[in-house]
């Protein structure tokens, strides 16, 4: 016994316990590369999300090449009337259609059925079409999969925006990956409570930033890698959020008691 107090003693003066709870909290930190989709979806599963914009209107390029390199592309109803309309524009076609299926024009339907897409029914009118959507994609094979992307959403209708905002809380059940929302400037996910890090390409992103509480429920935040940080704060609605924030790193740090939605802007030059 006096022998093994003793090397324990000596294995606290060499190495610290403070180093040793140190090395175990980063090998606890979850750490997400939430910018590098923005060069590089061949890992990604791909949902393009309904949204209220006109079905002839321009697709932005950059979700193109999101697009067109996921191996997984799931698309709701609407969205695919709106690429239906964009078919000679080198548009890959989705490998799965969602969402209620008789809002698909009979033109649209027939067009990705030729192109061998499945569709599945996934309406439920006690659930937004992101959700059950998310829901559907989850019983896929995902095992090569590192990051689910939505492209559109959190535009138009404000109720919609609190629905799609809904399923982005519930998707951290859903995956063990990321799920981020990618809309005309912003890419937005929520982060799960915990020891986080996230890698961030600053040649891809403005740097403007923000995150804020997301649960009824006492959420403690400290971070790093931004000009304005906080360090074991309470965050709530109507006392402190962080807005117009800016990273200084390319690495950002959390530590939360709650979820956390976290939003950064992506450069207008990609």
């Amino acid at each position: 016994m006096i022998r093994f107090l003793a090397a324990l003693l000596l294995v606290s003066s060499t190495f610290g316990i403070g180093n040793l709870n140190d090395k175990l909290s980063r090998e606890q930190t979850q750490i997400f590369d939430l910018s590098r989709f923005l060069k590089d979806s061949t890992k990604c599963a791909v949902i393009y999300g309904a949204n209220e914009s006109p079905e002839k209107e321009a697709i932005p390029t950059l979700w193109k090449a999101i697009w067109n390199q996921a191996p997984i592309r799931f698309c709701i109803d609407h969205g695919a009337n709106r690429l239906f309309h964009h078919k000679n524009e080198g548009f890959e076609a989705p490998t799965k259609i969602t969402g209620k299926l008789d809002r698909l024009d009979e033109e649209t339907k027939k067009y990705f059925e030729e192109k061998e897409t499945q569709m599945e029914e996934t309406y439920d009118d006690e659930e937004s079409d992101t959700l059950s959507t998310l829901k559907s994609l989850a019983s896929e094979d995902l095992d090569n999969v590192t990051m689910i992307v939505i492209l559109g959403g959190f535009s138009g209708r404000f109720d919609r925006v609190l629905g799609d905002l809904d399923a982005l809380v519930r998707a951290n059940a859903l995956f063990s990956m990321p799920t981020v929302v990618l809309n005309a400037r912003n890419l937005i996910t929520v982060l799960p409570k915990g020891d986080l890090a996230l890698k961030m390409d600053r040649e891809l992103l403005s740097g403007t930033t923000g995150f804020l509480p997301i649960l009824q429920e006492k959420t403690v935040v400290t971070s790093a890698g931004f000009k304005w940080n906080l360090n074991n704060e309470e965050m709530k609605i109507g006392e402190r959020v962080s807005t117009s924030n800016q990273m200084e790193s390319d690495r950002l740090e959390f530590n939360t008691t709650a979820p956390l939605v976290f939003t950064v802007e992506i450069r207008e030059s990609i």
